[in-house]
């Protein structure tokens, strides 16, 4: 008996909670709604015509256009960069009985790992083209596949 009633209380619940969903439906969508705007006069808004003075500074204007323009300026000539080879020399091997077993390690600037470059031969993209001495001391030539080139001068530490 006691669930009866319940099972009719809920089922009045659900009736009403309907209604109510359906009146708010009708006031929202069905109603019509004004916005309260004052009045406008449309006829204020007109523009009433009126002649044009100072006509004659548009001339000024239309005979500049009609000139040509002046023709760009030519680009400048592009410098191309000639690469270069930075790095240091780690080790020199020098043999004075014969100069063609010349050797040296080079490290290169930013590279992780060091060369074995013997002289005239070439090690991955690195070739030594010379270990030579002058007035200023020892210096090692160094040419990347790139086209870049670099001495390397010899410091003692």
């Amino acid at each position: 008996m006691k669930l009866k009633r319940l099972r009719g209380a809920l089922a009045a619940l659900n009736v009403v909670l309907i209604l109510g969903v359906v009146a708010l439906a009708w006031a929202t969508f069905f109603v019509r709604h004004e916005a309260k705007l004052p009045p406008l006069d449309v006829r204020g808004l007109a523009l009433v015509p009126q002649p044009s003075t100072g006509a004659d500074g548009y001339s000024v204007i239309w005979t500049q256009l009609d000139k040509p323009p002046l023709p760009p300026p030519p680009p400048p000539p592009e410098v191309k960069a000639v690469p270069s080879f930075e790095g240091s020399v780690a080790i020199l091997a020098l043999d004075p009985r014969d100069p063609a077993q010349r050797a040296c390690i080079v490290q290169p600037r930013g590279a992780s790992e060091q060369l074995y470059l013997p002289l005239g031969k070439r090690l991955g993209d690195y070739t030594c083209t010379s270990i030579a001495e002058d007035e200023a001391g020892w210096f090692v030539d160094v040419t990347h596949s790139s086209g870049a080139s670099g001495r390397i001068r010899i410091h003692r530490d």
